[in-house]
């Protein structure tokens, strides 16, 4: 329990801070100890690249395409991820950084939000893995808006610092669509359900938190309810949708269809909208109520 909120956000916001600096630090340490070859044979860098105007992006970003004349080594390097831009000096402070928009066996697309030296067009560059500062200031950003709720959020803050109690309302008759769930997992269904504010699953890696919380999903669903699913990164966004899919729940997944993997754009916003204008059935998602949305 917290005195205030304050209290809350002094810890939270230190440690924020400091995932944020061990990160960069992981980076930055390994930029300074490996070579340009032995970062890119771990996946982390991409080599003798040559930078390709492609316009404007989504909110004006400038999209650049970084290629080769030949297909790319197998890189960790995916859609969402900062990069930085050098021209074989990744320590030179100066260097661009910007989001990856698009990757394919031949190039990564990267949108740049701010002006960009006109060197990004040029030959011979260097693209480098780097932190994602974006996730970690909407973390601070969402700690700055939590402080002036008002109305039922207040509440919900008093139930997060601790002084106030969560309220719950049992069911009877509950059954689970999985039946592979194991007695701990159902438990947790069930009081999530029960949960008339909040509720929180936690557990350590492995112990079955995702195919819980899709359970919960299921059973929104099966009530006739809409529900709205969002994580902390693309992948676990993916990740929700193909485990729906394979549950059989009509789902649709929201967001730039360029963030989402290949295997799951037939589930996308767009490709959907697409669907109903092909069919002049009504062009919204939300028709549907036994739907989740991702």
């Amino acid at each position: 329990m917290f005195e205030d909120y304050n209290s809350y956000e002094e810890k939270f916001s230190e440690l924020v801070e400091m995932e944020r600096e061990e990160e960069m630090e992981r980076h930055q340490k390994e930029i300074e100890k490996l070579s340009g070859e032995e970062r890119q044979a771990k996946g982390r860098a991409l080599l003798h690249m040559k930078g390709k105007d492609e316009g404007k992006g989504l909110g004006g970003n400038k999209i650049v395409k970084f290629s080769r004349n030949e297909e790319l080594p197998e890189h960790e390097i995916n859609v969402g991820d900062l990069v930085m831009v050098s021209k074989n000096e990744p320590l030179n402070p100066d260097n661009p950084t910007g989001t990856v928009v698009e990757k394919t066996s031949y190039s990564v697309s990267v949108a740049f939000r701010e002006g960009c030296p006109e060197f990004v067009l040029g030959k011979d560059l260097r693209v480098d893995l780097y932190v994602n500062d974006i996730t970690f200031q909407r973390m601070l950003d969402a700690l700055e808006h939590f402080e002036v709720v008002t109305g039922k959020k207040m509440y919900l803050r008093g139930i997060i610092l601790g002084k106030i109690g969560p309220r719950f309302n049992e069911i009877d008759g509950f059954e689970v669509e999985n039946e592979e769930l194991d007695e701990s997992q159902r438990k947790a269904v069930k009081r999530s359900l029960e949960a008339e504010d909040l509720f929180l699953i936690h557990g350590p890696p492995g112990t079955g938190k995702t195919t819980a919380l899709i359970e919960v999903i299921e059973q929104h669903v099966k009530r006739g309810e809409k529900v709205l699913a969002t994580a902390d990164s693309n992948v676990a966004v993916d990740n929700m949708v193909d485990f729906l899919n394979e549950r059989g729940v009509d789902v649709v997944r929201v967001g730039h269809p360029a963030r989402v993997t290949e295997t799951l754009r037939e589930h996308t916003l767009e490709r959907e909208g697409r669907r109903r204008c092909q069919s002049r059935a009504p062009c919204t998602c939300y028709r549907n109520s036994q739907r989740a949305h991702a």
